[in-house]
């Protein structure tokens, strides 16, 4: 039984083709594009939990808080809501969004009012 290895060096792998290069590229494209898909459904259902369903303050409290941007706010979450939707039928798929515990109005000074009436979508 030999002691010694025969030292020879590890074969070089060869270097990748235009296609594999192709591939690879395509696999993480479509990789990128689920993980923001899902990232954009974590981000509408944690706005929404953050919102709705606190216990130590309230929906109307928490607007009240966000001041100015408020209005800003609802409408860029809007917009993540239509888009999160509007993928997964674009997809064929089902999502589960979350929504509105109560009924809001925009007001025209800016403000934002919690109704007492359950948000009807």
């Amino acid at each position: 039984m030999a002691i010694l290895n025969d030292n020879k060096l590890p074969a070089q792998p060869a270097e990748p083709t235009s296609q594999e290069v192709a591939e690879r590229v395509a696999e993480r494209i479509v990789n990128m594009s689920r993980e923001t898909f899902n990232q954009l459904v974590r981000v509408q259902r944690q706005g929404i939990t953050a919102l709705w369903e606190q216990s130590k303050a309230t929906p109307q409290e928490i607007i009240d808080a966000l001041g100015e941007n408020a209005v800003k706010v609802f409408s860029y979450h809007a917009k993540i809501t239509d888009l999160v939707k509007e993928l997964a039928t674009d997809e064929g798929i089902d999502v589960d969004v979350k929504l509105p515990t109560n009924s809001f109005t925009v007001n025209q000074d800016g403000t934002i009012t919690v109704e007492d009436t359950p948000y009807a979508g």
